[in-house]
């Protein structure tokens, strides 16, 4: 469940601003936890299905271009935008239960893993006006975020706490916005929906785990590097929407 604000004017000038800031709660799912002894996901010899009690989404978006008037009496706007985004998910992992070996549920599962994706983006947002039938809206972004990401395995005595392992790599994503809503009449607040589909991905980054181990060199912390082979982020929302208009 996702709350949003969103703002969108333009001046005289036509310079042309969209902001946005959403925060979100998890509301049912679940984690899979697996550890492979071959590459690439193979040779699983451990799995644990868990609940994601606590987690939580939070959105912050910007963008700046010029818009364009366009059609009949010049009712359209078109605007091209380049812009900035951050993303987090901060994920919780409760209510162990290991399925492989089948062991059944275990105590004291309370680990972590906060995702962040952010950086520029361009994109277009077109708005019809269809006159009396409301306006259709589309946002279009392509995005070039930097991933990073820490995670806390409470449960893992040989990992670091509170930062057991952390994640990088650099990524791309797509977001596609289409909405319809009624045309306001004498600055009404007026209904509406909308329906987001993105898609994120990393290439191949680094691994960074940091174990705990009690003689030299260490004599206390250490870490490893190995790849990490990709990180990926889909989601698909429909949502209803409460506007309105301020006319100069």
């Amino acid at each position: 469940f996702q709350v949003r604000g969103e703002v969108s004017a333009a001046n005289a000038d036509g310079i042309y601003f969209r902001g946005s800031a959403g925060y979100g709660w998890v509301l049912n799912g679940e984690n899979q936890d697996s550890d492979y002894a071959g590459d690439n996901r193979t040779l699983e010899f451990s799995r644990a299905i868990n609940g994601i009690d606590g987690s939580r989404v939070v959105d912050f978006k910007g963008g700046l271009g010029v818009e364009f008037s366009f059609g009949a009496q010049k009712k359209h706007r078109f605007a091209p935008l380049v812009g900035y985004s951050y993303h987090t998910q901060q994920m919780n992992m409760t209510d162990g239960n290991q399925v492989v070996p089948d062991l059944g549920p275990f105590p004291g599962l309370n680990s972590s893993y906060d995702a962040v994706w952010s950086g520029a983006w361009v994109g277009a947002d077109f708005l019809l006006d269809l006159e009396g039938k409301g306006l259709v809206t589309l946002h279009l972004e392509r995005h070039w975020p930097k991933y990073t990401a820490k995670a806390n395995w409470n449960l893992r005595d040989d990992f670091a706490h509170p930062v057991s392992f952390e994640h990088e790599a650099n990524g791309r994503g797509w977001v596609m916005e289409l909405g319809w809503r009624n045309r306001p009449a004498h600055n009404n607040w007026v209904w509406g929906a909308s329906m987001t589909l993105q898609r994120w991905t990393t290439s191949s980054g680094i691994d960074r785990t940091f174990l705990v181990i009690p003689a030299p060199p260490c004599n206390g912390n250490c870490y490893a590097e190995t790849r990490l082979n990709e990180a990926n982020w889909s989601s698909r929302s429909i949502n209803v929407t409460l506007s309105k208009a301020f006319n100069p």
